[in-house]
């Protein structure tokens, strides 16, 4: 704290007591110690450099400001129109129809409606390039209720996940090796029943 008062009171101080002189008064030397003669000696005097006062900077004869209205421009070089209906950029299809043309819930090894605590069977037809599927199965209100993952085109469901009566959903995935979705997904719904 000592070295901070000690260097605003060096610093500082003398600044303010010329700017409080005015414009009128004159420039008086200030100890500096720039020229010091530094000695242990304590019969050392010091001698005072006087400070340099500030002369306002020039203006440049002959040079106006520009107008508003100029903007900078190359010369020699010419630049292309910008387009004024750009395109958005067309990615690449994201399924590709061929390989997904047949992928459908497979109705005939599935079950439509079973009794509660019963694990119900769902089965799809085969993707060639899929290398697993994504299995979620929703309630009544659209809530996930789960998220498996097989290599196989069935799956059969835990009797855990259906909880009560009513309508669930369940949907399948295409992935490829590293996990992109390669087909539109397709579901169905399942009714579960009291025994």
């Amino acid at each position: 704290m000592r070295i901070t008062k000690l260097l605003f009171l060096t610093l500082f101080l003398p600044l303010l007591l010329i700017a409080c002189q005015g414009d009128d008064a004159e420039p008086q030397a200030m100890p500096t110690l720039a020229n010091a003669d530094v000695d242990t000696d304590s019969s050392a005097r010091t001698t005072l450099t006087p400070l340099p006062t500030h002369t306002p900077f020039p203006t440049l004869p002959g040079r106006g400001t520009l107008p508003p209205s100029w903007t900078p421009s190359p010369t020699g070089t010419s630049v292309p129109p910008t387009p004024t209906d750009p395109q958005p950029p067309t990615d690449p299809p994201r399924f590709t129809p061929e390989s997904c043309e047949g992928f459908a819930p497979d109705f005939q090894n599935s079950v439509e409606s079973f009794t509660l605590g019963e694990s119900p069977v769902i089965a799809w037809r085969e993707v060639e390039d899929a290398a697993l599927y994504r299995i979620i199965i929703f309630g009544e209100q659209e809530q996930f209720l789960l998220t498996e993952f097989t290599e196989e085109e069935f799956f059969n469901l835990p009797a855990a996940v259906f909880t009560q009566e009513g309508r669930y959903g369940w949907q399948i995935e295409p992935l490829d090796s590293i996990g992109i979705q390669i087909c539109p997904s397709r579901g169905e719904v399942l009714r579960a029943q009291e025994p």
